[in-house]
C-alpha cells in the first residue's frame, strides 16, 4: 500500500544534480561581461526562481544593475546557449535517484515533474536522465507562472484526475518548493541534498523531511 498515489517532483536540486553545469554557465556568462565570478556554492544560493532571477542574483552579487533590462538581456544572450550546450556536462542523477524511481514506478506511483528550468533546457536533461519516466514535465514559466503559484502543480493533477488531493505529494529542495505545495494544497517532501539548507527546510515543517534517496522512496511505498 503507498501513501501517495502521484509524486510531482522539482529538477534542479532534488532529482538531479545540476550545481556544476548551472556555476559553469553563470560564470562564463559574469566573465564575459567582464564580472566577478563566483563560488559554485554561491550560484547554488542563487537557485530557485527561474533563469532571470538567476541571473539578476548573480549580477547584483558581482557588483552589476541587476535592474538593468538591457544588461539582463545581454547575460541572457550569453547564458542561453552556452548552458545549452553544456548542461549535461557534468549533470546526473543523485544517488539512489534510479533505484528510487524504479520502486515507485513498480509500486503503481505516478510521476510528475514540475521546474522553474526553461523548457529549452528541462526537456534535453529530462529525457536524457529520465526518459519517459514522467508525466506531464511541466516548465513553470512557459506553461504556467513560476513557482511558488501552485498552478503548475494543477497541471500535474488534471493530467491525473482521479488522484484525490491527499494521495499527492510534492517534492523538492527549497523553501519555494514547500510554498508551491502549501498552495496547492498537497503534502510536501522536503529532501536536503538540493541547493536549499536543511535547517531552514525544517523551520518550515514539511510533512516529510528526507536526507538520502531511499529514505525519500520509503516515504512514498513504506
Amino acid at each position: 500500500m503507498t501513501r501517495f498515489d502521484l509524486v510531482i517532483f522539482d529538477l534542479d536540486g532534488t532529482l538531479a544534480d545540476t550545481k556544476r553545469d548551472l556555476a559553469d554557465a553563470t560564470n562564463h556568462t559574469l566573465a564575459e561581461l567582464k564580472l566577478p565570478t563566483h563560488s559554485s556554492e554561491k550560484v547554488a544560493s542563487f537557485v530557485g526562481g527561474g533563469l532571470n532571477l538567476l541571473l539578476q542574483r548573480a549580477l547584483s552579487t558581482a557588483g552589476a544593475d541587476a535592474d538593468d533590462a538591457a544588461l539582463l538581456e545581454k547575460a541572457r544572450s550569453i547564458f542561453v546557449p552556452w548552458y545549452r550546450d553544456h548542461m549535461l556536462d557534468a549533470t546526473r542523477p543523485y544517488p539512489g535517484t534510479e533505484e528510487m524511481i524504479a520502486r515507485l514506478a513498480g509500486a503503481g506511483v505516478r510521476m510528475a515533474i514540475a521546474t522553474n528550468k526553461p523548457r529549452i533546457f528541462t526537456a534535453g536533461i529530462v529525457d536524457t536522465l529520465f526518459p519517459r519516466r514522467f508525466t506531464p514535465v511541466v516548465a513553470c514559466g512557459d506553461d504556467a507562472p513560476r513557482k511558488p503559484d501552485p498552478t503548475c502543480v494543477d497541471l500535474c493533477r488534471k493530467a491525473h484526475p482521479d488522484v484525490p488531493t491527499e494521495r499527492i505529494l510534492f517534492v523538492g529542495d527549497s523553501l519555494v518548493d514547500i510554498d508551491t505545495a502549501r498552495n496547492a494544497r498537497v503534502a510536501v517532501a522536503s529532501c536536503s541534498w538540493g541547493f536549499g539548507e536543511r535547517e531552514a527546510l525544517a523551520e518550515r515543517k514539511p510533512e516529510i523531511l528526507v536526507d538520502v534517496m531511499p529514505e525519500l522512496a520509503k516515504a512514498v511505498v513504506p
